[in-house]
Parts: C-alpha cells; sequence; structure tokens
C-alpha cells in the first residue's frame, strides 16, 4: 500500500465528520458538485450532503474527476 492510499483510507474513514442537523441548518442556495470519475470523494457522502442541505442543488459532471474546475470549467455554473 502508498503512503497516499493510507492517508486516503484514514481520511475515508473519518470524513466528512458532519452531522445531518448541522446540514440542514444552511439556509442558503448551494450547488454540489462533484466529477463522475470522482476519485477523492466517496459518491455516497456527496449524496449525503446534497440530500442533507435544503436548498442545495446536485451537479455531477461527465468525464471529469476531482479537478473538474480545471479539467473542464465550462460545466460548472457562472454566477456573477
Amino acid at each position: 500500500m502508498t503512503i497516499f492510499l493510507g492517508q486516503m483510507e484514514a481520511m475515508w474513514a473519518s470524513q466528512p465528520d458532519l452531522a445531518d442537523r448541522d446540514l440542514r441548518s444552511i439556509n442558503v442556495r448551494v450547488l454540489i458538485a462533484e466529477g463522475d470519475h470522482e476519485e477523492v470523494i466517496r459518491r455516497k457522502d456527496t449524496l449525503f450532503i446534497a440530500d442533507s442541505i435544503p436548498a442545495s442543488g446536485l451537479l455531477l459532471q461527465p468525464e471529469v474527476s476531482h479537478l473538474s474546475f480545471l479539467q473542464d470549467p465550462h460545466q460548472l455554473p457562472r454566477t456573477s
């Protein structure tokens, strides 16, 4: 096992450390974005966060990974 993989497994065992009640208290619009080739964040955690925040949207971006904002920035909505 590589050092990096060991560090990732340790992170996955303890993160995210978010309580449903805390996420439900967020009262602003939030967009949860994840690449369909995500290698860092587990999909179940992304879905938990998106399901728990009342005013959230979910964007699953095709053909990108954790660095989607660099790989294909045009997939992300622009705000101004």
